[in-house]
């Protein structure tokens, strides 16, 4: 159904029994329910916010076109038109219901970037053998996504801890970095701002290990990030699924900001929804790329887009 035709039918959702019988006409296309807090793209098609929070695309699921830059479906408004006439389908009990399920939903959904920053460096050095120009500056980072349901929540407060595989690409422990603690080659950041920062000639794939805090009972995230030196650097966003007690402490503490979630394990015997997996490690179930960037392939199941290698030496 076009824009146009949408709004002619809800121009005529004035009572409730006429819009029971325009139901067919608010459904989402990615999840064939009524809409659910229903957002509206440029292209003019609308999703409810958590199919768009899940679409790994970045793109309509329709006409394929991309989305704005910047777009973030977990704070854009909602289109007010269809919003009312959804709470003209309904009781307002049950639409608050409805919202309020997808926002313990949302609340599984921790989105975090992987990625690195880029800049060249001012009177770069050579290399100790002679052989390369050390102009390259690059920062590796894991940074959380903030959103509505985790604002009250820093990166702390999921990871502890982030291990940087750097070796054997890159093996030297420069002086200024202080933060770091040495792992066999390799440095470990066990705080916020989880990110290390080098110099050196030419780019490699990295390995990041994201340690996360006990109280969410998962076991370290293995995921790998290539360097990038085109664009200022580049980026992967990934979605991982908490178990749902744990979402359910969010919510609380989303509800109720004075409080925070206890980062002690819960007590044993806890159920897991049956969406979620039975073992506690659990692996991204989503990732998008950055401009210029392209998907993990060793994280996801993806294929490779809008990638643009450097003209730099691999090293």
């Amino acid at each position: 159904m076009s824009h146009r035709e949408q709004e002619a039918v809800l121009s005529k959702v004035e009572t409730r029994e006429a819009a029971e019988n325009s139901l067919e006409h608010l459904e989402c296309p990615i999840c064939l329910e009524v809409f659910c807090e229903p957002l509206r793209l440029p292209c003019a098609h609308v999703f409810c916010r958590s199919c768009l929070v899940r679409s790994t695309h970045g793109r309509c699921a329709l006409c394929r076109a991309p989305l704005a830059d910047g777009f973030d479906a977990f704070s854009a408004p909602v289109d007010k038109v269809l919003t009312s006439a959804l709470q003209n389908t309904q009781t307002p009990d049950a639409y608050s219901q409805r919202v309020a399920a997808t926002l313990r939903d949302a609340a599984r959904m921790v989105r975090f970037k992987v990625g690195n920053r880029h800049s060249l460096v001012e009177n770069p050095k050579m290399s100790k053998n002679g052989k390369h120009l050390n102009s390259h500056r690059w920062s590796m980072y894991v940074e959380l996504i903030k959103d509505p349901v985790h604002a009250g929540h820093p990166t702390q407060d999921f990871i502890s801890a982030v291990l940087f595989k750097l070796a054997p690409y890159y093996t030297l422990w420069p002086a200024r970095d202080t933060r770091s603690v040495k792992v066999g080659n390799d440095p470990e950041v066990r705080s916020a701002p989880f990110e290390v920062t080098r110099v050196g000639w030419g780019y490699f794939p990295v390995k990041v290990i994201i340690k996360w805090q006990p109280w969410l009972k998962m076991e370290p995230t293995e995921l790998e990030h290539e360097l990038e030196f085109d664009g200022g650097g580049s980026h992967f966003q990934h979605t991982m699924e908490l178990p749902d007690d744990v979402a359910a402490q969010l919510v609380e503490s989303t509800t109720r900001p004075s409080r925070q979630p206890s980062r002690r394990p819960p007590s044993s015997g806890v159920a897991f929804g049956s969406a979620l997996p039975a073992a506690p490690n659990r692996r991204p179930v989503s990732a998008s790329a950055g401009s210029g960037t392209r998907l993990d392939r060793q994280s996801v199941n993806l294929p490779t887009i809008g990638h643009t290698r450097s003209s730099s030496q691999r090293r």
